[in-house]
C-alpha cells in the first residue's frame, strides 16, 4: 500500500510521513518511506527510497541554466520521464505501508504529468491519498472551502481513494479545533462563510458544488509532533482499502 502525502507549502507533508512510518513500524507494521520531492533541503526523516540521489533541485538549475521556479516545473517533467526507472527503486524498498512523501508544490505535482502518473501506476489498486489540511488556513471558512476544493480536484485527478487530515492540532486551541470540526457538520460553514462577507459568493458557490457532490466530508484530526489521531488514520486507511478490495473481488 502507498500512501500519498500531498498538501500545500507548510501542511507538514515531510513530519506526517517520518513520523507516521515511524508509528507503524512501533506497532509492528511494516512500513517505508520515500522522498520525492527533488528540492527538498532538509528531511526530517531518513528515506528509504531518495529521489534526490538521482534529481536535484540545484543541479537542474545549474545545467539548464534556470531560476528557481523554471527548474521546478522542469523537474516535475523530469519525475514523470523518469517513472519507470524511479519506479524500480521504489518497489526495492516497499513495505506493507510505503509512506510517500511529495513535492511542495502541490500544482506542479498534480496539475501536470507526474503525480497522476506516480499515485495511479506505482501499484496499481494499492494506493491511496492523504490530503492534509493546513490548521492555520482552516480556521477562516473560506480558506476552510478552498481546501476542500484542492482536495477534490487531487481525487479528479488520480481517481483513487483519499483520505482528508487536519494536521498539526496541536497548533490549534480547543474552541478552534471545535469550530473546524463543526465544518463539516449540517450548515454551519455555509452560515459561517455568510458572516465573514468576503469572498463569501464566490466561497458560497463552491461550498454548495462540493457539498453536492459529496465532498465536504469528514477529516481525521492528527498531531504529527505528539502521534495523535495516528489509530484513527490507520483505521481509516485499512477500511478504505478493504472496502476497495471487495469492489475489486466482486468485477
Amino acid at each position: 500500500m502507498y500512501l500519498f502525502i500531498i498538501g500545500t507549502a507548510g501542511s507538514g507533508k515531510s513530519t506526517l510521513t517520518g513520523s507516521f512510518a515511524e508509528w507503524l513500524k512501533e506497532r509492528g507494521a511494516e512500513s517505508s518511506t520515500v522522498n520525492l520531492d527533488c528540492g527538498a533541503e532538509f528531511l526530517p526523516y531518513i528515506p528509504d527510497f531518495d529521489v534526490r540521489e538521482y534529481l536535484r533541485l540545484e543541479d537542474i538549475m545549474a545545467d539548464y541554466n534556470l531560476g528557481p521556479n523554471g527548474a521546478q516545473l522542469l523537474a516535475s517533467d523530469l519525475l514523470a520521464a523518469s517513472a519507470d526507472f524511479l519506479f524500480e527503486g521504489m518497489r526495492d524498498v516497499e513495505t506493507e505501508y510505503t509512506v510517500v512523501d511529495t513535492p511542495g508544490q502541490l500544482e506542479l505535482f498534480i496539475l501536470r504529468e507526474a503525480g497522476p502518473l506516480y499515485i495511479k501506476n506505482i501499484a496499481k489498486g494499492e494506493s491511496m491519498i492523504i490530503f492534509l489540511l493546513d490548521p492555520n488556513l482552516s480556521k477562516n471558512p473560506n480558506e476552510f472551502v478552498s481546501l476542500m476544493f484542492l482536495s477534490s480536484m487531487v481525487r479528479y485527478r488520480t481517481l483513487v481513494p483519499s483520505i482528508n487530515v487536519l494536521n498539526k492540532i496541536d497548533l490549534l486551541e480547543k474552541d478552534e479545533m471545535e469550530r473546524i470540526d463543526s465544518y463539516v457538520s449540517a450548515d454551519f460553514l455555509e452560515k459561517e462563510i455568510e458572516k465573514s462577507r468576503k469572498y463569501s459568493f464566490f466561497s458560497l458557490s463552491i461550498y454548495k458544488v462540493l457539498k453536492e457532490i459529496g465532498i465536504i466530508d469528514k477529516f481525521i484530526p492528527v498531531s504529527s509532533k505528539e502521534d495523535v489521531g495516528f489509530e484513527d488514520l490507520l483505521s481509516e486507511i485499512q477500511n478504505i482499502y478493504r472496502g476497495s478490495s471487495d469492489i475489486e473481488d466482486m468485477r
